[in-house]
């Protein structure tokens, strides 16, 4: 049913959105340059390759894409790197940078070999793709709509800005949506295939945590809303990527690092939002790192249960 209707639904859905939000982004095409329209096709092929990836469930078309697209986003950020100017927003922390397109480069690589925590890694990213281009775009959104009668420069500035968040947010949908549906073609270790609900949840709280990593970081090194708060980022940052590495090795102590490492990251959520400058962007954070904290904890009720079992039974 997944491969069969949903996936190709959502590959056909996400092609309409791109096409209602071209619409709407070419009622002033002034703000376009080369590059957009150059990006904005590429794009749009993305998608095309896509529909047909999920129609015809061929995983070789669906990862060849996902690595395309991440390797594309590798791209932009080396070419920030370097100095050159590419989209019309400004560029994440070069320690940022490099942590990124470091795991993007190391991801893509293990994906071609069709490794199970490569699919992990990949969905992560194209999922804090999807929140990040996503959240931001719909703020901009707003702002666009009402400075219509502004200083042309400006308005166009900003019209190229919410143009880079939406190829952000559509390039993320399509990597989760090609790695989902290619997610067969992908080797595990024996101890990832069983069929519990520890495993389902340590499973998803991996993710969660490949996707709160990056945003820890960027929180750290670019916008430490809670001072008090920075140094703990950098260190469950740390815990995090390390568990998640074990646990995707089969390790039992990767389970358990994740789990103490949710509850960190729980308290550092908490701890965030009471101290932060701005309620808002702390809002901003807590919708990346709040999943992975909940998963880990989840993960771990579900692992304490057979002890718990075996306790009340003695």
């Amino acid at each position: 049913m997944l491969d069969r209707r949903i996936l190709p639904a959502l590959s056909i859905a996400i092609a309409g959105l791109a096409a209602v939000i071209a619409w709407r982004l070419s009622q002033t095409i002034a703000w376009v340059r080369p590059f957009e329209l150059v990006v904005t096709i590429a794009l749009g092929l993305a998608i095309i390759a896509t529909v047909i990836a999920t129609i015809r469930r061929s995983a070789t078309w669906s990862i060849a894409i996902a690595a395309l697209l991440l390797l594309a986003n590798t791209g932009f950020l080396l070419a920030d790197l370097a100095g050159v100017e590419m989209l019309a927003m400004p560029g994440p922390d070069p320690k940022v940078a490099i942590a990124v397109a470091s795991g993007t480069l190391l991801g893509v690589g293990a994906l071609w070999l069709r490794r199970q925590w490569a699919a992990w890694l990949c969905l992560a990213l194209g999922a804090a793709g999807i929140g990040t281009g996503g959240l931001n775009a719909i703020q901009t959104a707003t702002v666009v709509a009402g400075a219509r009668d502004s200083a042309m420069q400006w308005y166009l500035d900003l019209c190229r800005y919410e143009w880079a968040l939406v190829v952000i947010a559509i390039g993320g949908a399509l990597i989760v949506l090609n790695v989902v549906a290619a997610r067969h073609a992908f080797v595990a270790p024996a101890a990832w295939t069983a069929r519990t609900g520890f495993v389902r949840a340590l499973r998803l709280s991996m993710i969660a945590s490949f996707v709160a990593v990056p945003m820890l970081l960027v929180y750290a090194w670019m916008q430490p809303i809670a001072i008090e708060t920075r140094t703990t980022a950098l260190v469950l940052a740390a815990v995090l990527t390390l568990g998640a590495i074990l646990a995707a090795r089969g390790k039992l102590a990767g389970a358990l690092v994740l789990v103490v490492a949710g509850l960190g990251l729980l308290a550092q959520t908490v701890a965030t939002y009471q101290l932060a400058t701005s309620r808002e962007v702390a809002a901003y954070y807590v919708v990346f790192w709040t999943p992975a904290a909940i998963l880990a904890i989840v993960s771990g009720a579900l692992l304490a249960q057979p002890v718990v079992r075996f306790l009340r039974a003695r």
